[in-house]
This record gives C-alpha cells, structure tokens and sequence, in this order.
C-alpha cells in the first residue's frame, strides 16, 4: 500500500500524490501520481498536477515545497478512486 501525502508547494498549489526521496538527484523528490486539489469540504475536485501530460512521475526540488501532512480521510478516498 502507498503512502500518500498532502503537499503544499511555494505557489500555493496543495497537491496529493506518493512522494520519494532522492537525494542523490537536484530535484530531490519524485511525486508519484501527483494531483492539484481545488475546491474544499466536501466538494474536492482533482486535476492533473501537469495539466498536459499525463505523466505519473514528476521530479521537483523539496525546496518548492512548504510542507507535507496526512490527507483527510475523504480526500484519500477520492484520490485512490482517481487513480484506480
């Protein structure tokens, strides 16, 4: 089972994806399956991190990023059902 996590980037943008470490590489972590989180309680709606490509995995640098935290049940939920 994956460990998925709520990402919040330096844009703004909350993503939930898997995430990896790398730190041999300078873009230090590969999301895995990554997905923009619009919209709030209960209405979530999920859309390609990437808008145009369908890619699963995206290197970025940890340093984009602000935070990383669990995902509400429901939102896990949602995610798991958009990449089934």
């Amino acid at each position: 089972m994956m460990t998925v996590k709520v990402i919040l980037m330096k844009t703004g943008q909350y993503l939930i994806s898997e995430i990896e470490e790398r730190p041999e590489e300078d873009t230090d972590c590969m999301l895995i399956n990554p997905k923009v989180v619009i919209g709030y309680i209960p209405d979530f709606v999920l859309e390609n991190f990437i808008p145009y490509s369908y890619q699963k995995q995206i290197p970025i640098r940890s340093s984009d990023i602000i935070t990383i935290t669990e995902p509400m049940d429901s939102l896990l939920k949602l995610y798991r059902d958009a990449i089934d």
